[in-house]
């Protein structure tokens, strides 16, 4: 079973391959521009170093957001070509998910409350919770920075600590410096944003589980920032 994987939504665009359970390619490129220039060739290529040609992947992932607007339209549109142009079934996985599987695939988590911290490059963060069996435990959201320790204390957290993933963390770190004493946090600053090797393992994972999956839509969680053409 090969499962292509590509994130674009990223301050990076990458992009694996998966074969029986090892990933037999893998690049990552990192840019703040040009996702829709270079993810294509990047597809590519990985597909001529692995296979003979499209056909052989079975199963193709990609990330539905949050992040860059242009790069989850480019994502997203991407994916869905190659799904119907070569009726591949196709899987889309948020952010979020890409990195809570990477914290369970490292068992990083253990007795812990999960929140992944993305980072939004304003004032703000995208969040969400998670169990520490990798289960969303409430919907993504956008929260202030400044209210993002009264977030974490608010929290229903049964394990009595958290572990903050995601490349969103770095600059977190600001904000919790005077946190309560009783608010126990582990901090997990180099696992970054999502990456295309943990989109394909947690893929395959939901292809196997033989659900139905239909057509990704981007999540966003909040307006596109327009500025006024000048006259």
């Amino acid at each position: 079973m090969k499962v292509l994987g590509f994130d674009s939504v990223s301050s990076s665009c990458s992009v694996a391959i998966l074969e029986d359970n090892k990933v037999s390619y893998s690049k990552v490129l990192r840019m703040e521009r040009g996702h829709a220039e270079s993810l294509v060739p990047m597809i590519n290529e990985a597909v001529l170093t692995t296979c003979d040609n499209f056909s052989q992947i079975d199963v193709v992932g990609c990330t539905v957001g949050p992040g860059s607007f242009t790069g989850v339209r480019v994502g997203l549109s991407t994916a869905i070509g190659l799904s119907v142009s070569a009726n591949k079934p196709l899987i889309g996985v948020t952010s979020f998910e890409v990195v809570a599987e990477r914290i369970k695939m490292t068992k990083k988590q253990n007795e812990q409350l999960l929140v992944v911290v993305l980072e939004t490059k304003r004032n703000d963060f995208f969040v969400q919770t998670f169990s520490v069996e990798s289960r969303p435990l409430d919907q993504p959201s956008s929260i202030q920075a400044t209210e993002f320790v009264e977030y974490l204390s608010s929290l229903k957290n049964p394990y009595n600590h958290i572990l903050l993933a995601g490349d969103g963390v770095g600059r977190a770190l600001g904000y919790v410096r005077d946190k309560p004493a009783n608010l126990n946090l582990t901090l997990e600053e180099g696992y970054g944003g999502p990456q295309a090797w943990d989109i394909t393992t947690l893929v395959k994972s939901k292809f196997e589980s033989n659900q139905s999956f239909p057509i990704p839509k981007p999540l966003y969680l909040r307006q596109p920032d327009v500025t006024k053409q000048k006259v």
